[in-house]
């Protein structure tokens, strides 16, 4: 097994260990830590630099064919009677989107330093930045559908935050946070409904098996139409409300006089990447249900 393979669990847990260790410090030296921002941002610097220069390798070694898609430190977890499976999957989807992703995430934290050092606040907004990015790179290489919902969840929560932080150092004020957050509590509640149903139906949380499943569904002629419209509709209605959040914050935020920060556009793009990239990997199993009954794909349903 490659280097880069065996330190990939470090992508998305790197930022993680960094924003609680900082978390750590300030509950316990809050004074010495709000005065220790080029110590605070070299830390959230590294904890994606690392990450960037790690996926880079894995995405070398993949598209030079060195190493196939293979899932990476997979457990298998039984509770009152349930398994759930936990761990990394690293494909060439999930490469080129850590990629993508580290490089971005460390663009935002060198953007938001220029623009927020030393102000108040400054080390809580690391902190929930290094969150964030964790549970973007975590949700770009979940195994199983479950994992990809925790994950969405997370990335909505930290999220949150990091707007409500955002109006509080432009404006010095939280207003119309309730809008974002209902915004966000719909594209949970979308996900959440849509995993529940494709549970019902194929009684896995395993991208393959639900696949699988549906496919011999299709072929016994067990699936209804309205569960394939439901469950496409619930899905798109999930990842364009998450998408929907950021125009809409901006929209509400710039107004006259306001700085326009970089950092509000990366973060678009970062929220844009990574709905992108839980559109393409349930996209099979949508395109599996439409295919039973629209033979031109998913779209056509629309």
């Amino acid at each position: 097994m490659l280097l880069q393979e065996e330190i990939s669990w470090l992508i998305p847990l790197l930022p993680f260990c960094v924003a609680s260790f900082i978390a750590l410090c300030l509950i316990s030296f809050n004074r010495t830590m709000n005065r220790l921002s080029k110590p605070v941002f070299f830390l959230s610097a590294s904890s994606l630099l690392i990450p960037a220069v790690i996926s880079l390798l894995l995405t070398r070694e993949f598209y030079g064919g060195e190493i196939v898609n293979e899932t990476l430190f997979m457990n298998e977890l039984h509770i009152s009677g349930y398994s759930l499976l936990t761990g990394f999957f690293i494909d060439r989807l999930s490469t080129s989107t850590l990629s993508i992703l580290t490089f971005t995430l460390l663009a935002l934290v060198l953007t938001s330093n220029s623009f927020l050092f030393r102000k108040d606040g400054y080390v809580r907004f690391f902190i929930f930045l290094g969150l964030f990015s964790s549970s973007c790179l975590g949700l770009a290489v979940s195994v199983s559908l479950l994992e990809l919902f925790s994950f969405w969840v997370l990335l909505g929560l930290f999220s949150y935050y990091l707007k409500d932080n955002w109006r509080k150092f432009y404006i010095g004020t939280n207003s119309n946070s309730n809008l974002f957050f209902t915004i966000d509590l719909l594209s949970n509640l979308l996900f959440l409904i849509a995993v529940y149903i494709l549970y019902g139906i194929t009684g896995s949380f395993d991208f393959e098996n639900i696949k699988d499943v549906i496919h011999s569904r299709i072929l016994s002629d067990t699936l209804s139409l309205s569960n394939s419209i439901l469950l496409t509709t619930l899905f798109f209605g999930a990842i364009f409300a998450r998408i929907l959040e950021t125009p809409c914050y901006i929209l509400d935020k710039f107004s006259p006089g306001l700085p326009r920060d970089k950092s509000i556009f990366i973060y678009f793009f970062i929220v844009f990447i990574v709905c992108t990239f839980v559109f393409i990997r349930i996209e099979p199993i949508l395109n599996e249900i439409s295919l039973a009954y629209y033979p031109e794909g998913i779209f056509s349903i629309f």
